[in-house]
């Protein structure tokens, strides 16, 4: 990938590359780029999970460490960057999923996603499960699948990845998470029907760094099933709780925990970070 990515680059006459997120392609761009002698930006530089056990956290400190101007959506991370001493320059953005999903919510008031599924508002949670911390491990499924069965007066809508699918019959429990007649399994949705069963979801249950971002947006209570979250500030708000995949504290925060601050602030910046980043560039191509 890299040498296909350096290859356009040379081709070209770019004056700087932008790189977004925290994927193996975020890194290769950034990479590829350097190689290639070119400026590298990153947009949503300095996230931290400390823990490197996930492929994410490694392209982010990878990709940091290889950028030039580094495009910091929250406090946090511009406090994490410093502290590592960062030789790049630092800017202050906030995030661009403020806006992205300001756009999802309103586009996604006409989905039809919940008269297909037939589903009422607020009736049910949420489920996303993808990361190979938990994917890879039965103990965790098994766990989430207790979880599943001990709530079985709450409604769980899962949108299961085939991969997931795949996993779970590998391990024979993909049968005993069917019989679980609470548990709504579908296959994954577009974006803009996801953020309409987000809308419309009592609670949400991940292990989605971006759904916990997403979640927060739209003021929906998330329970994280990680040990460690890159997106501090939504636990801090007290909107997000991290949980790992413990049955019991599952059962707990489903059934009776509720955010203890009534309006989620703006730690996200103000809607307004294509603007920022978009004069940022122009001021350093000038």
């Amino acid at each position: 990938m890299i040498k296909k990515i350096e290859k356009i680059l040379f081709d070209n006459d770019f004056k700087m590359v932008l790189v977004y997120g925290d994927t193996n392609s975020t890194f290769a761009g950034a990479f590829a780029a350097v190689k290639a002698g070119l400026k590298v930006g990153h947009i949503e530089a300095g996230l931290r999970s400390f823990d490197r056990r996930m492929p994410e956290e490694i392209n982010r400190i990878l990709t940091d460490n290889v950028s030039n101007y580094l495009f910091a959506p929250t406090s946090t991370a511009i406090n994490n960057l410093r502290k590592e001493n960062i030789f790049g320059d630092i800017f202050d953005t906030g995030d661009l999923s403020v806006e992205i999903v300001k756009k999802a919510k309103q586009i996604a008031s006409k989905s039809e996603i919940l008269k297909d599924l037939q589903l009422e508002s607020k009736s049910y949670v949420l489920f996303t499960m993808h990361r190979a911390e938990n994917t890879e491990h039965g103990d965790s499924f098994i766990s989430i699948i207790r979880a599943f069965e001990m709530l079985s007066d709450t409604k769980i809508v899962f949108p299961m990845h085939p991969r997931t699918k795949k996993i779970l019959n590998d391990k024979n429990l993909f049968k005993r998470i069917e019989n679980c007649q609470n548990v709504m399994i579908i296959k994954p949705v577009g974006y803009i029907d996801f953020i309409k069963l987000i809308l419309n979801s009592k609670k949400i249950i991940t292990d989605s760094g971006g759904l916990q971002k997403e979640s927060y947006l739209l003021s929906i209570p998330c329970i994280t099933i990680r040990k460690n979250t890159e997106w501090i500030e939504t636990v801090s708000e007290g909107w997000n709780v991290l949980v790992n995949t413990n049955t019991e504290k599952i059962i707990e925060y489903v059934k009776n925990w509720m955010p203890f601050n009534s309006n989620p602030k703006q730690i996200f910046g103000e809607g307004n970070t294509s603007s920022i980043i978009q004069e940022i560039i122009m001021n350093l191509i000038a």
